[in-house]
C-alpha cells in the first residue's frame, strides 16, 4: 500500500489516503455525535474540534433543497477536512518510510 515506484503510483497512493481517511471521518463523526447526545461521553468542545461544520446545525432551512445543501455542506466539509489530513499523513509516511528502511539495513 505504501510502496511508491513511480509518479503514477505516488498519485494513486495519495488518492487512496484521501479517500480512506475521508470515509473514516464520515464514519467517526456520526458515532461521536451519537455518543455526545445519548450518553454525554463526548464534550461539546471536542465535537466542534472534530466536526467544524457542526455550526450548520444551527441553520434551519425551510425548503427541501436548502436541507439537501445543508447536509451536503456538513458531510462534504467533513470528507474534505479528513481527506486533506489523510493526504498529509500519506505524504509524511512516503517521505519518512525510506529513512526507517535505511536505518534497519545499516
Amino acid at each position: 500500500m505504501f510502496e511508491i515506484y513511480s509518479s503514477k503510483y505516488k498519485s494513486v497512493s495519495y488518492r487512496r489516503w484521501f479517500l480512506v481517511t475521508g470515509v473514516i471521518g464520515l464514519l467517526v463523526i456520526p458515532i461521536t455525535f451519537f455518543l455526545a447526545i445519548t450518553y454525554n461521553l463526548v464534550p461539546e468542545s471536542l465535537m466542534f474540534i472534530l466536526w467544524p461544520s457542526a455550526f450548520l446545525l444551527l441553520v434551519e432551512p425551510y425548503t427541501v433543497g436548502g436541507k439537501i445543501v445543508k447536509i451536503l455542506l456538513m458531510f462534504g466539509g467533513i470528507f474534505l477536512i479528513y481527506g486533506m489530513i489523510g493526504c498529509c499523513l500519506g505524504y509524511l509516511v512516503s517521505r519518512l518510510r525510506p529513512l526507517f528502511v535505511l536505518s534497519k539495513i545499516k
